[in-house]
């Protein structure tokens, strides 16, 4: 069985979800700005709902995976181990004089502790009766953290995503959120589910750096070998172009739409809230938008601007500006449901976009 998203509508067949754990109990009003929450969650009820929402899954035929599973597994492995704590356990990340304490400790935890220390954080509690001759060490207090929690591991889109017959490891903007991108690498090149699976990896972190920032979130699979991509704080135009030129150079896309997300008109606490998987919002605003195709064998791509999108920001402008204009084909046609007109709308701008291009 080979593993593909052909769209964002099709049949879910098999999906990847991360049950809250220890990270999300380790939120504090003091830490939930710098790990991009908006307020403390209440653990407990968070894994409730989502333990509902799995079995409705299930319910459905879905086969569910749980990502703390399969990092547990690949834990279990020599290889899988290494793999994480040589990438994880570092000078840069812990300080020089508690590498070799801190690997020795983390080496001789079951594969299960270990993976919930991984994505639940770590703190100097935790290492008790461990000492060394750090000042990193010494500088932290019983409660803070030798290693940070990770509780943007529910948001399992991000940090990769499945774009056809092909799967990224994303490079993220965040610092709070890119240990995520390690520990699904290890999953893919180590779980048996994966290791032995042919499919194409279009992009990783491990082979772009600087300015190529993506999130999964920011990506749409639209169906006959379009994607589109938003660029906004999270993901840069240069990721877009290296991705774009994966997707060609693979066969698993011809057509890639550029949208730049409108990130300098609204609220700095909007911004965490706008993603490209929310689009109908931005049916409704001026977007630039550019088609991209491939011109040759060579990879190389043509861009085309088309400028704005001419639709009416009713979200964002509560007074529009008199020169902006709703489309005739965006305006709602009476009779069909409001998710059936997005689904419609989105349709006919991928349409438009290259209608104007040819």
């Amino acid at each position: 069985m080979s593993f593909n998203v052909q769209s964002e509508v099709g049949q879910l067949r098999q999906v990847i979800v991360h049950r809250p754990g220890l990270e999300l109990s380790r939120l504090t009003p003091r830490n939930i700005a710098d790990l991009l929450f908006d307020d403390v969650l209440w653990a407990k009820k968070a894994r409730e709902e989502h333990d509902a929402f799995a079995q409705a899954l299930r319910d459905k035929g879905v086969k569910v995976h749980l990502f703390g599973d399969l990092f547990t597994d690949v834990l279990a492995t020599v290889d899988g181990r290494a793999f994480v704590l040589d990438a994880l356990i570092t000078d840069d990340e812990i300080g020089p004089s508690l590498v070799k304490p801190v690997r020795k400790l983390l080496e001789n935890l079951e594969p299960e502790k270990l993976a919930e220390y991984l994505i639940g954080g770590i703190l100097k509690a935790d290492l008790h009766p461990m000492t060394a001759r750090s000042l990193a060490w010494e500088h932290l207090h019983a409660d803070d953290f030798v290693l940070p929690p990770l509780p943007n591991t529910l948001f399992q889109r991000d940090n990769t995503c499945w774009i056809y017959g092909g799967a990224t490891v994303n490079p993220m903007a965040k610092p709070a959120r890119q240990r995520e991108s390690l520990h699904t690498r290890a999953v893919y090149r180590y779980h048996p589910i994966f290791k032995d699976e042919k499919y194409e990896l279009l992009l990783d972190e491990e082979i772009v750096h600087h300015n190529a920032t993506i999130e999964g979130g920011d990506v749409h699979v639209l169906g006959h070998n379009t994607v589109m991509i938003g660029m906004g704080e999270r993901t840069t135009p240069v990721a877009v172009e290296i991705l774009t030129r994966r997707l060609f150079e693979t066969g698993q896309a011809s057509r890639v739409i550029a949208i730049e997300l409108p990130m300098r008109i609204i609220r700095r606490e909007q911004q965490q809230l706008i993603r490209i998987h929310m689009f109908h919002q931005f049916l409704e605003h001026l977007l630039r938008r550019w088609p991209i195709t491939r011109l040759d064998r060579q990879t190389h791509i043509r861009f085309h601007d088309l400028g704005r999108c001419p639709v009416q920001p009713r979200h964002f402008h509560p007074q529009p500006a008199p020169e902006f204009r709703q489309s005739p084909q965006m305006r709602r046609q009476p009779g069909k449901p409001r998710l059936q007109q997005r689904d419609l709308q989105i349709r006919k701008l991928g349409e438009h976009a290259f209608a104007n291009q040819r």
